[in-house]
């Protein structure tokens, strides 16, 4: 009944619910209410997770592709090359769909050329070399950081992390950030 209502209305609705455990599994277990699993058991749907679906990646990725290339104005992409469609087949997409798109976008935004290349998804290639995500960073260049940009003939005069012009140096000698109390004093 509705609040404040003096007599009852009829609704209509539909529940749409979606979770990626075994929910008879769960009710077996007494983990998951059996009167409520068959109230909302009505007509299941099971989608399988991506990587039990490898056969849809090339079309995805050409969907994402397209799509991205248009919305973000990069015309001149025109496809991903095989290499890179092998690297985005090989992994196991722990992030499922939405992963892939991800990917994608990250590796439309960030290309120079016409076709997207392995080097396009380096937080891909982490993932099937059974790394972690590398860190996010443009595909066309390697990370510089300001002790490669200082040439060997202009080297910093002094050894601290103050730098012969005057100005702080962010990095350590190992050229890691140094931490934030040691910038601040």
């Amino acid at each position: 009944d509705p609040v404040g209502a003096r007599r009852p209305s009829r609704i209509d609705f539909r529940l749409i619910s979606a979770t990626n455990r075994s929910l008879i599994d769960l009710v077996k277990q007494g983990h998951f209410r059996e009167d409520l699993y068959y109230r909302l058991n009505v007509f299941p749907v099971r989608v399988p997770p991506l990587r039990e679906r490898r056969e849809d990646i090339p079309e995805l990725v050409r969907h994402f592709t397209a799509r991205f290339a248009a919305e973000e104005g990069k015309s001149a992409i025109r496809g991903v090359t095989a290499g890179a469609l092998d690297l985005l087949l090989r992994c196991d997409w722990p992030g499922n769909v939405r992963q892939l798109e991800n990917a994608v976008f990250r590796a439309v935004v960030l290309a120079d050329g016409a076709m997207l290349t392995p080097e396009e998804f380096p937080q891909i290639a982490a993932l099937v070399d059974g790394g972690q995500p590398a860190q996010a960073r443009p595909a066309s260049s390697p990370p510089v950081t300001a002790r490669e940009i200082t040439l060997a003939d202009e080297a910093p005069a002094t050894a601290g992390p103050e730098q012969a012009s005057g100005g702080f140096d962010p990095f350590d000698p190992g050229g890691d950030v140094r931490p934030l109390a040691e910038i601040e004093e």
